[in-house]
């Protein structure tokens, strides 16, 4: 029975072996043949998984809301910077769903009344950061995002 895992030495092994690769030769570095498996893993792997198995990758992540601040950072190993779901939640550890707006739909101060507490419910994407759509002074920090965001695997290393 053959393993399900490889360690770094074990692939590089048998990369070398299929291509026929002459002890000898210096055009390929044991970190470029690591480089291309990442590659094809990143190119071909993934997305064939998350294709096939939906929610394979997906993570989360709680970022918790900061007084008089309304744009947060896009999990920098978020797939292609995109988010699967963002949801409000409060202390309790209760989710809310927001919804993704446009920029122009923004929320006027005449507004900002219906947005208290779990109502906090809009956003936008600008600049890779998520943008919420109230005047930041309702913003408080008694309340967390939670990004969920499918998750970009490591780069293979010796």
């Amino acid at each position: 029975m053959s393993k399900f895992y490889m360690t770094s030495d074990e692939l590089i092994e048998s990369i070398s072996r299929r291509i026929l690769v002459p002890l000898n030769q210096s055009t390929f570095s044991e970190q470029d043949f690591l480089d291309f498996a990442t590659e094809e893993m990143n190119l071909g792997v993934v997305p064939t998984v998350i294709s096939n198995h939906e929610d394979y990758y997906v993570f989360s992540e709680d970022v918790t809301l900061v007084a008089l601040q309304t744009k947060y950072d896009i999990p920098y190993r978020a797939i292609g910077n995109k988010l699967k779901d963002v949801y409000l939640v409060d202390s309790g550890d209760n989710l809310f769903e927001m919804t993704r707006v446009q920029k122009s739909d923004t929320v006027s101060s005449a507004d900002t009344a219906h947005y208290l507490g779990s109502n906090l419910s809009r956003f936008y994407i600008e600049n890779n950061q998520v943008c919420l759509t109230v005047d930041p002074d309702i913003v408080t920090a008694t309340y967390s995002l939670r990004f969920s965001y499918y998750l970009r695997p490591n780069a293979l290393v010796p």
